[in-house]
């Protein structure tokens, strides 16, 4: 996949102004396309995410790569075992509160210090004790006490930040453990009082002073985001990523063709259908909001849809014709920089 980039106007004019403006500029420059030929070590991308220092790290089936503004530079499996990446396909990537970088290889999980280049790994192990394979490392996030929670195939694992010993959280339907470890890349918004996850089952909030799980199951404050009905359609939402706008509200996609928007502090839970484009996926879904409190939803083979917050409509950006502001309808990440501009992995530019 190769990444682009979307540049933004600096005043929160309506998004679709926006891009029937950028269409009509022959001379402005809408994207950035970022492949080998800028010093990429493959096209083939899965995931990104900006870190701290504003620098933006790229998740590969071959290798992982930090752009640093002026130059890329490259992480990939070597004989330096203090210095080498685990594993080079990877799909999660994670910078945690103290600046390290955290990636999920098909090999483990490994701990990058940005500065000296050491990395640390942690090798975990099926739950069922029969074999060591968790199959892909799709998420990885913390909590405020520094545990790093790691999504898998098989489980969602927590571990501890100093010592590196692990488990795996226990699938119940009480307030002891998660309803699912299925989720997207960045499932995960933390706020002062705990963890919102999105997973296929639906979302659940994992509240720090009492370490329980809410969900559909367990509900006590009958919360309609835990209890999805009409229009919402089916209780059980996709596989999605969450995210939040700068008031707080949560965004994920639940039901057939909805986007749901969650205000925590009032309870209110609104939804907004959209239709998916042809030959889309339903699952894998990326979601990203930029700095006007618009909504950017990747889809696998269906291009983006950008969600206009003020005007409740959803535009469609698709590759049509060599002019258009996408390379590819193939969406694996979505994520925004200091600057505001929207990065965006394909498998075409």
């Amino acid at each position: 996949m190769y990444i682009f980039v979307l540049f933004q106007l600096k005043k929160p004019f309506c998004i679709l102004f926006f891009l029937i403006a950028v269409l009509h500029l022959a001379s402005s420059q809408v994207s950035n396309h970022i492949t080998t030929s800028q010093g990429l070590g493959t096209n083939m991308l899965t995931t990104i995410i900006k870190d701290h220092n504003n620098y933006m790290w790229i998740g590969s089936y071959n290798g992982l790569f930090k752009h640093e503004g002026s130059g890329i530079k490259i992480y990939k499996k070597t004989t330096d075992t203090a210095r080498s990446i685990s594993a080079e396909e990877m799909h999660g990537i994670f910078e945690d509160r103290y600046g390290f970088i955290w990636i999920g290889t098909t090999a483990g999980v490994d701990k990058i210090e940005p500065v000296s280049g050491k990395i640390q790994h942690y090798y975990l192990r099926n739950p069922n004790g029969r074999s060591t394979h968790v199959g892909y490392i799709t998420s990885i996030f913390q909590d405020n006490k520094d545990a790093i929670w790691i999504g898998t195939d098989v489980a969602l694992f927590k571990l501890n930040y100093k010592t590196g010993d692990y488990k795996a959280l226990p699938v119940t339907k009480d307030e002891n453990g998660i309803i699912s470890h299925y989720m997207g890349y960045r499932p995960s918004v933390e706020t002062k009082d705990g963890l919102w996850i999105s997973t296929d089952a639906g979302l659940m909030f994992y509240e720090y002073q009492t370490e329980k799980f809410y969900h559909r199951y367990y509900n006590p404050g009958k919360k309609p985001v835990f209890d999805l009905a009409p229009p919402f359609k089916k209780i059980n939402g996709n596989s999605s990523e969450i995210c939040a706008d700068t008031k707080g509200n949560l965004y994920f996609i639940t039901g057939d063709n909805y986007l749901g928007r969650y205000n925590p502090l009032t309870n209110q839970l609104d939804s907004f259908y959209f239709e998916y484009p042809p030959g889309s996926w339903r699952c894998c879904i990326t979601l990203c909001a930029d700095n006007f409190d618009n909504i950017w939803i990747g889809l696998r083979h269906g291009g983006l849809l950008v969600f206009n917050h003020q005007e409740k409509s959803f535009l469609p950006i698709q590759k049509k014709e060599i002019n258009s502001l996408i390379s590819s309808n193939y969406i694996s990440s979505v994520a925004k920089d200091y600057q505001g501009r929207i990065w965006v992995t394909t498998d075409n530019g």
